[in-house]
């Protein structure tokens, strides 16, 4: 074999060596991951199908996870049912090839879809007029050491965006009619249900 030959081997393999390199190099490259958002913002509860995308895509995940709810290996996450706060912010991951990719969700209270309940306007007039008598929970009665004649003795007995786990909310939904508040009987559903909302909204002295 001549010299050209030899070299023109040796170029030929050079060009092998090279495009390989190249196409390795390229399949090196990560993707570029995004996700498709059905909404960024949801409540207490709902449920959203996320669909990560690679260099545009549809793309399987490797896995999902998340700081707030429940997630599945395809996607389909749940807002936790119940937090403690006007909103808060959930974390979902999504891991692929390597990489992952993080998308921030903000949940909100359910109880902020209904109009907002007024302290002055809608609760202090309920307690006064069903719980505040002498000998009951008017100021200087303190019932069950519990006083509901102003906002701040109020506040002692409920715990702010949790209705469920507030002392006030709790004694108007008892079955017990020896145990029921007030005593002369159960209040109308539509007030026991705006204590609730007015709780899960914060309890705010609006």
């Amino acid at each position: 074999m001549n010299l050209s030959n030899v070299l023109r081997w040796v170029s030929f393999f050079i060009c092998l060596s090279i495009l390989y390199a190249c196409t390795n190099t390229k399949e090196e490259i990560p993707p570029v991951l995004s996700f498709y958002l059905p909404q960024s913002v949801c409540y207490e509860g709902d449920s959203l199908s996320f669909q990560l995308r690679a260099n545009g895509e549809p793309a399987t995940a490797d896995s999902w996870t998340t700081t707030l709810g429940g997630i599945d290996n395809i996607g389909r996450w749940i807002a936790p049912y119940h937090i403690d706060a006007d909103t808060v912010l959930a974390t979902i991951v999504a891991s692929y090839k390597n990489q992952q990719n993080i998308l921030t969700i903000r949940i909100t209270k359910k109880a902020f879809q209904q109009p907002a309940i007024s302290y002055a306007q809608t609760i202090q007039p309920l307690l006064t007029n069903n719980c505040n008598f002498s000998g009951c929970h008017a100021n200087g009665s303190h019932a069950g050491k519990v006083e509901l004649s102003v906002y701040d003795s109020v506040k002692t007995s409920v715990m702010p965006y949790n209705a469920d786990a507030s002392k006030l909310y709790f004694s108007l939904i008892k079955t017990d009619p020896l145990r029921v508040m007030p005593p002369a009987g159960k209040l109308h559903a539509d007030k026991i249900q705006s204590v609730w909302l007015w709780i899960e909204q914060g309890a705010k002295n609006n």
